[in-house]
């Protein structure tokens, strides 16, 4: 013991200081990052794109599912409609002219469908056009990633389904 009361280390000779780690060790760590990074970075990028198509699909679905709402509540017609004539750049959910809820698509998911440019419900919650509509969406820059659709069903309510056979129709599995 030394006169404060600390234990004298004897695990180093005297006058050397730790250094940290070898170039050696460095480089060993380096190397095997680089291989995991390698490794992983193409199954990191499909993840991404996966989520992106994902969450656009959800996007598109909880603003179809506001504009019913509303169209319930308002007791008035409500319209989904592409900015820029295309869903792809983002939509538009409004009365009249009046915009309740704007969302943009700056994911790189492509939209595809019948053409569709405006998805009107009615007073009831219903489509104002009758029929069935199903919307692509699917990954621009990605062929792995399985695209998904976002069906409305004849009584107005969007569905979010998985394509995964990839011939644009969900309905088949």
């Amino acid at each position: 013991m030394s006169a404060r009361g600390n234990a004298v280390r004897t695990d180093r000779p005297h006058g050397r200081k730790p250094r940290g780690f070898s170039t050696t060790e460095t480089m060993a760590v380096l190397a095997i990052a680089g291989v995991l990074l390698a490794v992983g970075a193409p199954a990191m990028a499909d993840f991404l794109a996966t989520q992106r198509v994902k969450s656009a699909a959800m996007d598109l679905r909880s603003s179809l599912m506001l504009a019913r709402s509303e169209a319930i509540k308002r007791n008035t017609n409500v319209s989904l409609t592409a900015i820029g004539g295309s869903l792809a750049n983002g939509w538009e959910v409004k009365i009249g002219s009046t915009v309740l809820q704007s969302a943009s698509n700056a994911d790189a998911v492509g939209v595809s469908g019948s053409s569709v440019t405006s998805i009107a419900f009615n007073r009831e919650g219903r489509l104002a056009t009758p029929g069935r509509v199903t919307l692509l969406l699917s990954a621009s820059s990605n062929p792995q990633v399985i695209p998904r659709c976002v069906v409305i069903d004849l009584n107005g309510r969007p569905t979010v389904q998985l394509d995964n056979n990839r011939d644009g129709n969900c309905a088949n599995g």
